[in-house]
């Protein structure tokens, strides 16, 4: 995402994911998260609250521990459930215990902003921006009113691998915080390392002291 925007401005956010992802990103008002903390995602609360329950798939012909054990569920089938058949990455879970339980690696969803060296955005011919610059030359800049304030700036819920999403930023005057998720079948959740930042600004501002009466 740009680091700098102006009140209305069309903004460009560039989204990077596996394939078949769905993706949630939130955009909130700094001075929301500096009320309070824990409104926003946080990759150390997703992850550490899955300590709490056992995700390990069954193997050695049941050997394992099924999924639901610690919330009461109770599974009766003949059936195997599905395992992981990528490349193994293993991990010793069970306190006391020597069976080892199959997982993927982690992938991480990111927002790269103008400046990405991978990002690509649609471009114009040459007559058509040509075009734009004398249109923007002729005609007279109106006076633009700042009136919409909110304080969570837009919830999208995407699900494609890498685009371009455009949305018009608010025009209250501070930062917003961007963050996202994915979640894949194969690759699971992913969020946001670091946040973006983008920071609304004027380049100057004008104040009148005008008397009550003439």
């Amino acid at each position: 995402a740009p680091t700098n925007a102006k009140p209305s401005e069309e903004v460009k956010l560039r989204i990077k994911t596996d394939a078949d992802s769905f993706v949630g990103l939130l955009g909130v008002d700094q001075s929301v998260l500096l009320l309070k903390s824990g409104n926003d995602l946080s990759q150390d609360d997703i992850f550490n609250s899955l300590n709490i329950y056992q995700t390990s798939t069954p193997w050695m012909n049941g050997y394992g521990r099924y999924p639901g054990q610690t919330s009461g569920l109770v599974t009766l089938t003949n059936a195997n459930y599905p395992y992981n058949t990528d490349p193994l990455v293993m991990s010793y879970v069970f306190e006391g215990s020597r069976h080892p339980w199959i997982t993927r690696p982690r992938y991480r969803v990111g927002i790269r902003g103008d400046s990405g060296d991978r990002i690509s955005f649609l471009s114009q011919s040459l007559n058509d921006r040509n075009l734009k610059e004398i249109l923007l030359k002729q005609t007279p800049q109106r006076t633009t009113i700042r009136k919409e304030f909110p304080e969570t700036w837009f919830f999208e819920n995407v699900g494609e691998e890498e685009f371009t999403l455009t949305k018009k930023i608010p025009d209250t005057i501070t930062s917003w915080v961007v963050t996202g998720f994915s979640l894949n079948p194969t690759s699971g959740i992913a969020l946001t390392k670091n946040p973006s930042k983008i920071r609304v600004f004027q380049p100057f501002f004008v104040s009148t002291n005008l008397p009550y009466s003439v």
